[in-house]
């Protein structure tokens, strides 16, 4: 059955809006029909499957791994801030007898926070620079990857940096 074209009463002689559109969309699919020389498309959701796959993988080892490295950040600045705390505590005996002054020995105070961080985590780097009585602890840390290994990322190093005081007293600081 032929489909039935109405026309608009108040257009007199012309087309109206249901003939037209008809018209137009029965011109269009001309234009629209693939021409017969397009290549073959078979595979192309293979690749577009490939690449999606692969990004999500990239992206689920930057969550995995970047989690992992931002917990190690952080164990590497509380293991700096303890080992910078252990390296003020090697105070220089003698000079605390003579004279009360609370000077840090520095070879002992480099002793104290750097086996302090090999207990912590033996894989860890350690620096120290003492001051009179100031401890300055920077640890260093490498972690291995788990899943951004795929994509050539095989470490992360993060590096955290903490400073101890000796301190007199119980609750402030005490002058002598």
């Amino acid at each position: 059955m032929k489909p039935r074209i109405m026309k608009n009463i108040g257009h007199q002689g012309k087309a109206g809006p249901r003939e037209s559109r008809h018209r137009e969309m029965r011109g269009c699919w001309k234009t629209f029909a693939p021409p017969t020389d397009w290549r073959d498309e078979t595979g192309t959701v293979t690749v577009l499957f490939v690449l999606i796959v692969g990004a999500l993988l990239a992206f689920a080892g930057l969550v995995v791994d970047g989690g992992r490295a931002i917990d190690n950040r952080q164990v590497a600045a509380d293991t700096a801030a303890q080992a910078a705390r252990s390296g003020a505590n090697a105070l220089d005996v003698v000079n605390l007898r003579d004279d009360g002054t609370d000077d840090v020995d520095p070879d002992l105070a480099q002793a104290a926070a750097c086996t302090f961080v090999a207990a912590a985590n033996p894989r860890d780097g350690c620096s120290v620079r003492v001051s009179l009585n100031t401890v300055t602890v920077t640890v260093t840390s490498s972690m291995d990857t788990t899943m951004l290994g795929l994509i050539g990322i095989s470490t992360f190093t993060d590096s955290a940096t903490a400073t101890a005081t000796s301190a007199r007293g119980y609750t402030s600081e005490m002058t002598p």
